[in-house]
């Protein structure tokens, strides 16, 4: 059997069980059910569990339910795995009030708020910073974006990358000695030149050191870039990020991370002229991460459990 339908299957036989570990607050438990799951069929993406929370809303009908992300980490090699895993437990589940499904980390303005703590020293989103390119050789143009990092945090966060030492090249070529041709002229005494001035060297500009490349030290780079911008649009629209330390020279020039989201805003009017995204119009959840259906003419939901909820507000407008 194909793996991703295995674990759906397996999944289907445990969620009562993860479910009551949830419900009773033991989060970690149940995470470690759902992990030990995924790593012995070898699925690649990682969950997210929320409870009572959908799309960082509190909605009464979903008091009790369980939202799952599944997001890929930013590892381009879990997206297609993502989608279709998406589809059969969307398909498993799309009446249940206990479950409900999403595709990679949505953006939210309350998750740029977040901060995080690092052998006791604060990390928000402030400091972080960047600059962007567009790509147009791709088949959609895409963003280049060199993220910098505060240089107080740095090592924090990330590690230096190493640089290559240039190899000197071995001398080849075989050595010979000059041949001296025997004197036949005349010696005569050399010609006195005038005294000249000492020739003084130019004084040279100190070279700088180029900015040093990083790499991230755990994940904590990746959760304020998803914070900037969502995972989706991370995923389809930049195909580049390099990670370098704020140069001070450079601090009036740079763009703040969390404005990120406008510059993926106008890639992907650019990419998709003509694309439309759909919102569930009661937990608000996209089409990027959900699969909505039309229920009249501007309006959409993700499901039976929303447009139940929302059938008292929508009805009368109901064409």
């Amino acid at each position: 059997m194909d793996p991703v339908n295995a674990f759906i299957k397996e999944f289907q036989g445990i969620e009562g069980m993860v479910y009551q570990l949830l419900l009773a607050g033991k989060e970690k438990e149940a995470l470690r059910s759902v992990d030990g799951l995924s790593k012995e069929y070898k699925i690649k993406c990682v969950f997210h569990l929320g409870f009572g929370v959908i799309n960082n809303k509190k909605l009464p009908e979903r008091e009790k339910c369980i939202e799952v992300i599944l997001s890929s980490n930013l590892n381009q090699g879990a997206a297609a795995e993502i989608h279709k895993l998406y589809a059969g437990l969307y398909a498993g589940f799309k009446k249940s009030k206990r479950w409900t499904f999403s595709k990679f980390v949505p953006y939210s303005i309350s998750r740029l708020s977040n901060e995080l703590t690092i052998d006791g020293r604060k990390i928000s989103i402030d400091d972080f910073s960047y600059y962007a390119d567009i790509d147009m050789t791709s088949t959609v143009p895409k963003l280049q974006v060199i993220l910098f990092v505060n240089p107080d945090i740095a090592e924090l966060v990330s590690v230096k990358v190493p640089t290559k030492e240039p190899t000197k090249e071995p001398i080849t070529e075989p050595i010979t000695e000059p041949i001296t041709e025997p004197i036949t002229e005349p010696i005569t005494e050399p010609t006195k030149e005038p005294t000249k001035e000492p020739i003084t060297e130019p004084t040279k500009e100190p070279t700088k050191e180029p900015i040093p490349l990083l790499k991230p030290k755990g994940s904590h780079i990746w959760h304020m870039l998803m914070a900037a911008t969502g995972e989706h649009a991370i995923m389809e629209y930049i195909n580049h990020v390099e990670i370098r330390i704020l140069p001070e020279e450079a601090k009036d020039n740079i763009v703040p991370l969390k404005d990120l989201v406008i510059d993926v805003e106008k890639i992907k009017q650019f990419a998709h002229i003509g694309y439309k995204v759909y919102n569930c119009k009661r937990c608000d959840r996209d089409s990027n991460h959900v699969t909505v259906s039309k229920c009249c003419e501007g309006t959409y939901y993700c499901g039976v459990v929303c447009q139940r909820a929302d059938w008292a507000v929508h009805k009368p407008v109901h064409v």
